[in-house]
């Protein structure tokens, strides 16, 4: 029912039967089933109602208009004439102050029109907004508003207060080509028309939520997304509704260009968030989390999934200890994986390059490893999708344990071949290759051997001099100095 204040001039176009009632000093009406009843004329009692007509007009001094329209806000079901319907059944009462209801199931609207339009056409100078509250800064919102809906919570109040609730149902089954029987229950649209002021945004929404008190949890703003059905929702990759049918957030751009970045997380009031995008670990209903498969998942084709170009003083990327081992090239752990702690699993088919690494810098260090304990292996192994073990045939690589092992593998009974492309030094801190390419240094022996080495001999320098020691204990000067 809307009130018709008597001490201003109002006019009202009724068409729909209606009821005409006071309370008080004020004037309302809304809308009534069809009832017989006698016409009214003259002044109405407190409490007193009167039933007006389709066509009949109701004035009162002045020429303001105010046309009664029709309000869908039916739930579905099979509402009577004059039911209070709501997309929220539990909370389905009449308005304390006003009400007005407009089409039923029998008879359901078919106009293309608001049921209450309100607008406001202004010219707002930062002066009569400081004025008001004070700050040449402030945005002023409820006083620039054309509708202020404020709801304000008591102390003892053991419910929320809610300033705006926008509420949407549908029921079709229309599926036609151009057909779109969604049900939105807030739709906002900001829109720049003209102007060339730089400080002008567009917001289709904007929300804040302002904690004063340390205990209160602040929230800009909560999404949800409610799935009453009894089939769970995977996600899609594409079709008609890719991601799937359940979704949180849906961002899409449009228009008549492409536009810059689905989401921004900026400093425009020089404070920060502590993180900028989280999964929590709430437990509930027997999970962790809210995020079954994946945290983020990209599957466009996108220049680049991720692009890291800040500063960042601890790690660009970092994986904590315990998060699990990071996979390249395949989206399932293997039970190696799994059982030896592995931090980085790279799987590469035959054509492809495992790892690629390229040094652009002059002196920089291409791959660096450094362990306090155990052995680094950079290895090989002779059987497919197998792990090098230093047995088997095939195996070769670079093992740094204490004995600092280059292990060189045999394949069908040979041992692989060790190629050096320029120089090669051995024994020495500083190598001596007097001006030749491609020759072996050898540098005088620390300690000469003094036992037999067994099934071989050692070869090594001693003042210059090339020796040899077989394994019967024969040393032998193989040049002089």
């Amino acid at each position: 029912m809307i009130p018709v204040n008597s001490e201003r001039a109002t006019e009202l176009t009724v068409t729909e039967p209606v009821t005409l009632f006071s309370r008080g000093s004020i004037v309302y009406y809304g809308p009534l089933p069809t009832v017989s009843a006698s016409a009214k004329t003259g002044s109405l009692a407190d409490g007193e109602s009167v039933v007006l007509t389709r066509d009949t007009w109701v004035r009162s001094a002045g020429s303001s208009l105010v046309e009664l329209q029709a309000l869908d806000n039916e739930a579905g079901g099979d509402w009577e004439d004059g039911d209070l319907v709501s997309a929220q059944a539990a909370l389905n009462v009449a308005g304390y102050r006003a009400d007005v209801r407009a089409g039923t199931t029998a008879v359901p609207l078919t106009v293309v029109a608001p049921i209450l339009h309100v607008s406001r056409k202004e010219k707002i100078t930062r002066t009569s907004i400081q004025a008001i509250t004070g700050s040449l800064t402030s945005d002023a919102a409820a006083g620039l508003a054309a509708i202020h809906g404020s709801s304000a919570g008591m102390a003892g109040t053991e419910a929320q207060a809610v300033g705006v609730f926008g509420g949407a149902t549908n029921e079709s089954n229309v599926e036609t080509e151009n057909s779109e029987p969604d049900a939105a229950g807030v739709y906002g649209l900001g829109r720049i028309t003209a102007g060339t002021s730089s400080h002008a945004s567009c917001y289709g929404g904007v929300f804040y939520g302002r904690r004063d008190v340390t205990t209160a949890i602040g929230n800009g703003v909560e999404i949800g997304v409610q799935n009453y059905t009894a089939t769970p929702e995977e996600y899609k990759v594409a079709g008609t509704t890719p991601g799937g049918k359940c979704r949180g957030i849906w961002m899409t751009p449009s228009g008549e260009s492409d536009s810059s970045v689905g989401l921004v997380i900026d400093n425009p009031f020089g404070l920060q968030f502590d993180v900028g995008i989280a999964a929590g670990a709430s437990v509930g209903g027997g999970k962790t989390g809210a995020i079954k498969s994946a945290f983020i998942r990209d599957d466009s084709k996108g220049k680049r999934s991720i692009l890291i170009k800040g500063e960042h003083e601890e790690g660009a990327l970092v994986v904590a200890k315990g998060s699990g081992a990071i996979l390249l090239g395949t989206e399932t752990v293997s039970s190696f994986v799994s059982s030896s702690g592995t931090l980085l699993d790279v799987v590469s088919e035959a054509a492809s390059t495992g790892i690629a690494v390229r040094n652009t810098g002059a002196s920089n260090t291409a791959v660096q490893v450094s362990n306090s304990v155990g052995d680094i292996r950079l290895a090989t192994a002779g059987g497919a999708g197998a792990f090098w073990t230093g047995s088997a045939e095939g195996d070769s690589g670079l093992i740094v344990n204490a004995s600092k092992t280059i292990h060189i593998g045999r394949s069908g009974g040979v041992r692989a071949p060790l190629r050096v492309s320029n120089n090669v030094g051995i024994g020495a801190s500083a190598d001596s290759f007097g001006g030749g390419v491609g020759v072996v240094f050898l540098a005088n022996a620390t300690t000469a051997p003094s036992t037999n080495p067994t099934a071989g001999g050692v070869l090594y320098c001693e003042a210059g001099k090339l020796m040899y020691r077989g394994s019967s204990g024969t040393v032998k000067e193989l040049a002089t100095a």
